[in-house]
């Protein structure tokens, strides 16, 4: 009766051991590009995406932002997600209303990394690029990120967040 919980045993022991052996030998960085237009002004993006304390209004996962005090002479925001988890977000370069760069540098996610936000008039419109340049120490959230969740899952989820601001549903091409 012993034997067969003991083999089990080992054999989840196995799985657990080449789970986390198959995602030590994932990269601990990832870049995601991924574009989309509105159908909005340039101005008009530009301050959906750089006036952070009216993001929870329009971003589905946002409970609140609240302002910090500045982080070496730079704006700092920290993010509550609606399950209480928060992230540190600091703007490390805002060119109104061309490019927004930020970047996480404390979190209580298992990810840090950066977004670079660029707008491009395109007549009436507005073509937004997205990158983000991240990094997941943990081999076990990295083969779940890359797997299960998908790389640009945070960035295809503001995008699309965004579009619903503006009433539209983007098409969102990487």
């Amino acid at each position: 009766m012993r034997r067969p919980f003991t083999l089990f045993l080992v054999f989840l022991i196995a799985i657990g051991c080449g789970i986390y052996g198959f995602g030590t030998n994932l990269p601990a960085t990832h870049t995601v590009t991924l574009k989309t237009v509105y159908h909005q002004p340039r101005d008009v993006v530009w301050q959906a995406v750089s006036d952070y304390q009216i993001a929870p209004e329009w971003s589905q996962g946002l409970e609140k932002v609240e302002r910090l005090e500045d982080m070496d002479g730079l704006p700092l925001w920290r993010f509550y997600d609606k399950e209480g988890h928060h992230m540190d977000i600091q703007v490390i370069e805002s060119r109104a209303p061309e490019r927004h760069v930020s970047r996480i540098v404390a979190s209580d996610y298992p990810f840090l990394g950066s977004w670079t936000i660029t707008l491009e008039e395109a007549g009436d419109r507005t073509l937004v690029t997205l990158t983000e340049e991240g990094r997941v120490d943990s081999p076990l959230w990295r083969l779940a990120m890359r797997y299960l969740m998908g790389q640009d899952q945070m960035v295809r989820a503001f995008l699309h967040d965004l579009g619903r601001k503006f009433g539209e549903t983007p098409h969102i091409v990487g």
